[in-house]
């Protein structure tokens, strides 16, 4: 699988220094570069805190954050994650093929491939309308892996897949799992990088969770 470039388990994580200011819900991050933050926050449920983005001072319009007291070591491996419905959020920072609004990660069709990989092939759908040999629909592979807290998910169109590699563009979406306080799974939060040809696409962010 893929997905993107510096999401690999084995690439380390990025540390950030700032200082927090609180009113009332709304929290303003000053961030040592200089970038400056603000969001809203609310619990969904008892054992999770949901940040909604406000605003920024370098552009950013929308954003959205799910934290707990649990550690970013605990996780629920893919062989246990349960196989139903995740419903959330979706937003596209491109304006041609953006999109914002209710989405939804559907697993109750899944297979297990692995211990660590989910995968499933759909009907035909015209979603998939540019296939190389003229066909206006085509099925989508989907498949689903983690190492640790880090989610790896990526589908396309099967029609793009020759004899020996896949060659064309794909959906990738890098995921963090969302766990509660006492470490119930919940879901995803992440961000998708999508290509349509060789170097472009567009950037997007969403979560998927079971509250």
């Amino acid at each position: 699988m893929r997905t993107a470039k510096n999401f690999e388990p084995s690439a380390p994580a990025k540390t950030l220094d700032g200082t927090w200011t609180t009113s009332g819900d709304t929290t303003t991050i000053s961030w040592s570069e200089g970038s400056v933050e603000t969001w809203r926050a609310s619990d969904p449920v008892s054992d999770l805190t949901r940040l909604d983005f406000v605003s920024s001072n370098y552009g950013v319009t929308v954003g959205w954050g799910f934290g707990s007291l649990a550690s970013n070591n605990t996780y629920t491996p893919i062989s246990s994650v349960p196989l139903k419905p995740y419903v959330g959020e979706y937003a596209a920072s491109n304006n041609v093929r953006g999109y914002a609004g209710p989405s939804q990660m559907n697993l109750s069709s899944f297979s297990r491939c692995s211990a660590n990989c989910l995968s499933l092939l759909s009907a035909s759908t015209t979603a998939c309308s540019a296939c190389p040999n003229g066909a206006t629909s085509s099925p989508v592979r989907y498949y689903l892996a983690g190492s640790g807290r880090r989610n790896f998910y990526e589908h396309w169109c099967t029609c793009l897949t020759s004899t020996t590699c896949y060659t064309g563009g794909s959906h990738r979406k890098p995921q963090l799992q969302v766990i509660g306080d006492n470490g119930t799974f919940h879901g995803w939060i992440g961000v998708e990088a999508s290509n349509f040809t060789a170097g472009t696409g567009y950037f997007a962010v969403h979560h998927h969770l079971d509250i």
